[in-house]
């Protein structure tokens, strides 16, 4: 793609800080770089590379359909700034403010928020992965049928949001703080939440298909079925409502196994964990062949003997 330099007013305030830092260029973002569902459809797209906007501000500025790679915005103020439609690709937005800001339809990978504030901001639709929300701020924020997908959201605030439809798949909640977000309907398949705070949080047909939660607060959540849990795992502290259950998850398991009984004491932690492994699996396996019909009954039987071989091998 042909690059070409321009520069141009923001709004109706031309910021002097910026205008002096911007080279725009016309980058075509979404290359083999930034993988992303959709194209953006806007009028104006500027493109920024290597833009260094640390500590400005552009509070209240429309900067729809932006383009940014490789830019960096730590505490910056972009209270009610907009930035719908754009495209932020490895950059960083740590401490910045984002109260408030129009964030809908951004697609962003590689990107940085540690420490933000995105309080109150709209980010329906957002498309967000591989990312850092790392103790982030955004109470009350609107992110229904947004994605964020494969991002660490350890300890961030998401009191109060709004995500219908979203889907968290792959991200890390742990210690993350959800009272009276609504989850309603969401995707939560594979993601860590461990010691995650849900409070009031209602979490109604809500997927956690693999989720870990240990140590998880749903004692008081609204919406949580039997059936949701049966799909996640959990340990002897994850705080559920009065008759649900929840399974441990098999690493909690091993560990109290090997840790407070103390089997295999003569081997090393790793092989100890492996033995355990290799004894349950060699339980469930004698448990199948006393079910065995003749067409399933010599394959058991030779992953038994394999069993038993390892376990040999293992203790010598």
């Amino acid at each position: 793609m042909k690059r070409t330099a321009i520069s141009r007013a923001m709004g109706t305030t031309y910021i002097s800080k910026l205008a002096s830092a911007l080279v725009l260029i016309w980058t075509g973002l979404g290359t083999a770089e930034a993988q992303w569902n959709y194209e953006v459809d806007v009028k104006s797209q500027i493109s920024a590379n290597a833009l260094d906007c640390t500590s400005c501000d552009l509070s209240g500025n429309d900067l729809h359909g932006t383009r940014l790679k490789n830019s960096r915005f730590s505490g910056a103020i972009l209270n009610r700034v907009n930035l719908s439609g754009g495209v932020i690709y490895k950059s960083d937005f740590s401490g910045a403010h984002l109260r408030k800001a129009f964030l809908a339809r951004v697609q962003a990978s590689e990107v940085v928020f540690r420490g933000a504030n995105l309080n109150g901001s709209t980010m329906t639709e957002i498309q967000i992965k591989n990312s850092d929300f790392q103790g982030a701020t955004l109470s009350g924020a609107e992110i229904s049928k947004g994605a964020i997908i494969d991002t660490n959201l350890r300890g961030a605030n998401l009191s109060r949001i709004i995500a219908l439809a979203s889907s968290f798949e792959g991200s890390d909640l742990s210690l993350a703080y959800l009272d009276g977000a609504n989850l309603t309907g969401s995707n939560f398949k594979n993601t860590v939440l461990v010691n995650t705070k849900f409070g009031t949080a209602n979490i109604n047909a809500v997927q956690f298909d693999g989720a870990r939660m240990e140590g998880a607060r749903l004692a008081d959540v609204q919406g949580l079925t039997q059936g949701q849990l049966d799909l996640a795992c959990g340990d002897g502290k994850t705080e559920l409502p009065v008759d649900l259950t929840i399974k441990y998850c098999a690493e909690t398991m091993v560990a109290n196994e090997v840790h407070e009984n103390g089997m295999h004491a003569g081997l090393a932690e790793r092989d100890r964990e492996i033995a355990l492994r290799s004894e349950r699996a060699i339980r469930h396996a004698e448990t199948l062949l006393e079910q065995a019909t003749s067409e399933n009954r010599r394959l058991l039987e030779l992953i038994h003997a394999d069993l038993l071989a390892i376990q040999r091998k293992i203790e010598n």
